[in-house]
């Protein structure tokens, strides 16, 4: 994996992280630090989100089943390990 097609695939989950974890588009965006119109335009896949973004998510919410399934392990580690290469 690389930067490139983990923001690609979580792009395409965030909607459903944010469901799972029960938060309005508010505050999903306040807690990701974007405004709330970027995180419509990534709902609807209009745009990619950024790779401080997609970090963001997996170091806020690493207990996501949907994150860990789509990562298959620790999103963390995996971020960490691809940031430094």
């Amino acid at each position: 994996m690389d930067k490139y097609s983990i923001t690609t695939m979580l792009t395409r989950k965030i909607k459903l992280v944010r469901i799972e974890y029960g938060y309005t588009q508010e505050r999903m965006a306040e807690v990701l630090g974007i405004s709330k119109k970027t995180l419509v335009q990534l709902e609807k896949e209009r745009c990619v989100a950024s790779w401080p973004a997609v970090v963001s998510l997996c170091v806020l919410f690493r207990d996501s089943d949907i994150i860990r399934h789509c990562l298959g392990g620790d999103p963390v580690e995996l971020v960490e390990t691809i940031a430094h290469q």
